[in-house]
């Protein structure tokens, strides 16, 4: 008969492995140890797990094994199961795999070139794990090459971990190290957590050096500071205690307290600071504040910047709302937008426009362009190339429009090339004027000058008021030159007696003391007289009155005509009081008068 055997109802125990079976067949025995083989038509021989049973009993004391795979069970309670496993000290576990090795109390579940020598350790499986003999009760779920060195540490997976902090996490990826006291690091690549609490959740490079120290993920963040957290993003650094970088890139928060949302190459380097957003914005002072913006600066305490470009807050309190290359450096200054705007002083403000300056305390600049306000509590509105330098002066607005240090309370509404020269002024507007005596006023018009106290131009051109409280209300070339002086109109009209009055004309001149010109051209009131009307008169005594043309008074206190006609005389002198006059028809019509 052949090795063939088609059907066997006995077998008889061998000791050793029989022949090779024929090509396309097995043999199935038993061997004088009591187990149960198949040999395969190659020659290859397999436990059974029928029969006998393929466990034994170890070299340890109440140890037990897998027979016939090299398996080694050398200590008391320890278990081998799998192919050239060994489990080494007392109560270890191998439940399969091969070439594992279990310490005192320790287990591997499987895998391969896996060693548990810690205390109490735990490899789920995985390949070339290793659980150091200094840890107690650590656990590595399986992954490649993972080590746990740590009491109660844990890897769960991965390739290349270390948690060698006590109770340090690790949950899987790659290169990561867990070295800190209960230290956690969730995956991602070349990874470190290695203080007290700290905490990694993903990423790749990233570094929680600082108790309590957490890294969302992103990648070569960086946190040593105390209590500190980077949420993700890139390269960001975190080097105080309880500050927060929300993500961005190649950001700095170095102030205690301090706190980045987002953005790219922000800083944050004083306490209580704070980084919106942005790009290249720098907060250096205590509880100061950058919202958005590129390359803004919050240097003064308190201070805020929103958003814009180069603008900077270096005042305590200071506020940059917008805009570009602003600068508020009083402390409670503020710009809320435009461009090139500077607030210097304490509790300035610009509003907005173009290259506008607020340089003393209190003092605005509304808008506009090239506008100074300097003086305390200044205000400029707007327009362009104005400037006040005095205490509580106003400019409403136009061009070239000036209040000089002296000028305090005083206003310009508007206009272009105004200038005010003394305090409690106006100026409402127009062209050139000037307003040079105290408490002086300008209406309008065109180079018109009110140089006395309390002198008024209203309008008009090239009109001059020099005498205290005298005016000029219109016209061409006027001049109000003493006290009191005034001239409603016309042209080159000349007020040069105290409180002397012309209305209007032409070239008249009132140079007495309360002397008055109604009208006319050429006219002279010199005395406390008045000329009506008409042309080249003149009035040189005393209470005069001059009408006509070419006249000049005599005398006092009478009435000067070329030519005088009477209508409707009465033609008796009866009840006519005394200097009346009258006319005689019976006397050839003379003129009388009653005595």
């Amino acid at each position: 008969m052949s090795k063939k055997i088609l059907s066997i109802s006995q077998h008889k125990t061998v000791c050793s492995t029989p022949a090779t079976p024929d090509a396309g067949y097995s043999k199935i025995y038993v061997k004088s140890n009591g187990c149960w083989y198949r040999l395969d038509d190659s020659g290859n021989e397999y436990p059974l797990g029928g029969g006998g049973g393929v466990i034994d009993v170890g070299s340890g004391p109440n140890s037990s094994l897998r027979i016939n795979n090299c398996n080694t069970a050398s200590s008391n309670y320890s278990t081998a199961l799998g192919r050239c496993n060994n489990s080494c000290s007392q109560y270890s576990t191998i439940s399969g795999g091969c070439n594992n090795t279990a310490g005192y109390t320790s287990t591997v579940g499987g895998g391969r070139g896996n060693n548990g020598f810690g205390l109490g350790s735990t490899i789920s499986g995985g390949c070339n794990n290793v659980s150091d003999g200094a840890s107690t009760y650590p656990t590595i779920g399986g992954g490649c090459a993972n080590s746990v060195n740590g009491a109660a540490s844990v890897v769960g997976g991965g390739c290349l971990n270390s948690a060698c902090g006590s109770a340090s996490v690790i949950s899987g990826g790659s290169n990561n190290t867990s070295s800190g006291y209960v230290s956690t690091l969730g995956g991602g690549l070349c990874n470190v957590s290695s203080c007290t609490y700290s905490t990694i959740g993903g990423g790749y490079c990233n570094q929680a050096t600082s108790p309590l120290s957490v890294i969302g993920g992103g990648g070569k963040n960086y946190v040593s500071g105390c209590g500190s957290t980077i949420s993700g993003g890139y390269f960001n650094s975190s080097n105080n205690s309880f500050v927060a970088i929300g993500g961005g890139r190649c950001n700095t928060a170095s102030g205690y307290f301090s706190i980045i949302s987002g953005g790219a190459s922000n800083f944050a380097c004083s306490i209580s600071s704070l980084v919106s957003s942005g790009n290249l914005n720098s907060v250096t002072a205590i509880y100061s504040t950058v919202i958005n913006g590129s390359n803004n600066s919050a240097s003064g305490n308190f201070a805020l910047v929103g958003g814009g470009s180069n603008n900077t807050a270096s005042g305590s309190y200071s506020i940059v709302g917008n805009g570009s290359i602003n600068i508020a450096s009083g402390n409670h200054s503020v710009i809320v937008g435009g461009f090139c705007n500077n607030a210097t002083s304490g509790f300035a403000t610009v509003s907005g426009g173009r290259r506008n300056t607020a340089s003393s305390d209190y003092s605005v600049v509304s808008g506009g362009c090239c506008n100074t306000a300097s003086g305390y509590s200044a205000t400029v509105s707007g327009g362009r190339r104005n400037a006040t330098a005095a205490v509580c002066s106003t400019i409403s607005g136009g061009y070239l429009n000036n209040i000089s240090a002296v000028g305090s309370y005083s206003a310009i509404g508007g206009g272009y090339n105004n200038c005010i020269t003394s305090s409690c002024n106006v100026i409402a507007g127009g062209h050139s004027n000037v307003s040079s005596g105290a408490r002086s006023v300008v209406g309008g018009g065109t180079v018109n000058t009110a140089s006395a106290n309390t002198a008024t131009v209203s309008g008009g051109r090239q009109n001059t008021a020099s005498g205290s409280d005298s005016t000029v209300g219109g016209g061409l070339g006027n001049s109000s030159t003493q006290p009191y002086a005034a001239i409603s109109g016309g042209y080159c009209n000349v007020a040069s007696g105290a409180s002397s009055t012309i209305s209007g004309g032409y070239r008249n001149t009132a140079s007495g003391a309360s002397a008055g010109i109604v009208s006319g051209q050429y006219n002279s009131a010199q005395c406390v007289s008045t000329l009506v009307g008409g042309q080249c008169n003149t009035a040189c005594h005393d209470y005069a009155i001059v009408l006509g043309c070419g006249l000049t008074s005599n005398r006092a206190a009478a009435t000067f005509v070329n030519q005088l006609s009477i209508v409707n005389l009465p033609s008796s002198s009866a009840g006519l009081p005394s200097g009346a006059l009258w006319y005689d028809s019976a006397d050839s019509c003379t003129v009388k008068f009653v005595p």
